[in-house]
């Protein structure tokens, strides 16, 4: 995982700088070179977690078909040979998708929030994972289960009515998250079991 994640720093660290040349006042560059800076922090909290061993696999891997992954997503996998637990970032190719599951994995190694117990996790979690998604290009794109009305202005706006798109990091809300579903329009969040229950109270989920 090491040459994988210098390959990251050094990526992040090519971005902030084009981001700050073009100047922190512009738009929202200054919450995404804070985002862009956090991510090298999560890298860096990942490092110091001697209890863990965090590793990056494709969403498209032998494994991750195996687990019947719909989405990118970062899983408690086991332990490895020294008995420590292994936690795996199951990506997309693109920076983006990356860059959502490091925040996961620094999250867990900073003992935010539990990957194996989901203890402490909600819907904060997610926000702050999509904005350093969002930090990468820009842009966030996702599917959602508009009301008819919206659905018809995004109709004859020429767009695909089950997509938002967002250009503003401020626009990464609880509500946002809570909208999002996969490509079977079920939700995603908050994660329920194989029935289709709650996992998190929504009460839980919303504070957290």
């Amino acid at each position: 995982m090491e040459g994988q994640i210098n390959k990251q720093v050094a990526k992040l660290e090519k971005q902030i700088g084009k981001l700050e040349k073009k100047g922190k006042d512009v738009g929202d560059l200054k919450e995404r070179v804070t985002e862009l800076n956090q991510s090298k922090t999560d890298i860096a909290s990942m490092r110091t977690d001697e209890k863990t061993e965090y590793r990056y696999e494709s969403l498209g891997s032998k494994e991750a078909k195996g687990l019947n992954l719909v989405g990118p997503s970062t899983l408690s996998t086991g332990s490895n040979a020294k008995g420590d637990g292994v936690v795996t970032m199951f990506t997309e190719s693109n920076m983006g998708s990356q860059l959502h599951e490091t925040r996961h994995g620094g999250q867990n190694a900073r003992g935010e929030f539990n990957i194996s117990t989901l203890a402490n996790y909600g819907v904060a979690d997610e926000i702050s994972a999509y904005k350093a998604q969002y930090s990468w290009g820009g842009k966030l794109e996702f599917r959602d289960q508009p009301a008819s009305d919206i659905m018809m202005q995004r109709l004859m706006a020429g767009q695909d009515p089950t997509k938002v798109i967002i250009n503003n990091i401020r626009q990464i809300t609880g509500s946002t998250v809570n909208s999002m579903v996969d490509p079977g329009f079920n939700p995603i969040y908050p994660p329920r079991d194989a029935a289709g229950n709650l996992i998190i109270p929504l009460d839980v989920w919303n504070k957290n």
